[in-house]
């Protein structure tokens, strides 16, 4: 498990057991949303200060994918060459 804040302060959270990325609103104990498209093992998670998301998948298949600000389906996926994502920086520190 690993957690992000957006800039909304949403928490995100890797569920690498249940396969998604919930995403909590500030005070809240119930999530907004899950993201389930292509996880079965969420780990990794990044976003930067314009809320884009990154999120890695561990294994079964290992991949990253990526969000643009506010959307909940990923615009892209990177599967070529990885074998275990495990963590991911966004941008730059």
């Amino acid at each position: 498990m690993n957690l992000a804040f957006d800039e909304s302060g949403n928490l995100w959270v890797t569920d690498s057991a249940g396969g998604k990325v919930n995403i909590y609103p500030p005070g809240a104990t119930t999530p907004s949303k899950s993201l389930t498209s292509g996880y079965t093992s969420a780990y990794g998670i990044s976003i930067d200060k314009t809320v884009a998301a990154v999120v890695s998948n561990y294994s079964s298949p290992a991949a990253v994918y990526a969000y643009k600000p506010g959307k909940y389906k990923p615009y892209a996926t990177l599967t070529n060459g990885i074998s275990q994502a495990i963590s991911l920086l966004l941008t730059k520190p």
